[in-house]
């Protein structure tokens, strides 16, 4: 995903808005979604430590994070989009003349 504000400060006050509420969607649902596969990560941590033969709790460990592998590199690859939207909201928050969160936007109305 391509995360480039540079046009954003052309944008009209409506179109802000709209885009805003569309990047506000995308970050609930990215953080559903970071949720479930943290929940995937954790139950495959769990089922590699009991089904371990290794003898030692570091070697269960190592045997649980490789079981988990794929849920953890996808929470990582999530919290870095993650953290591209809120950057792009704190963006259009910016240009809205948000100062903070619950502060209603300002028109030119």
């Amino acid at each position: 995903m391509n995360h480039d504000f540079t046009g954003y400060h052309l944008l009209p006050i409506g179109e802000l808005t709209a885009l805003y509420c569309a990047v506000a969607g995308n970050l609930a649902n990215l953080h559903e979604e970071s949720a479930m596969v943290f929940s995937t990560e954790r139950r495959a941590k769990v089922e590699g430590f009991v089904r371990s033969q290794e003898t030692s709790v570091a070697g269960r460990e190592r045997e649980a994070d490789f079981h988990a592998l794929e849920s953890t590199t996808t929470l990582f690859e999530l919290r870095g989009e993650i953290s591209a939207l809120q950057e792009e909201l704190a963006t259009l928050k910016l240009l809205l003349g948000v100062k903070h969160a619950g502060t209603e936007i300002l028109s030119d109305n």
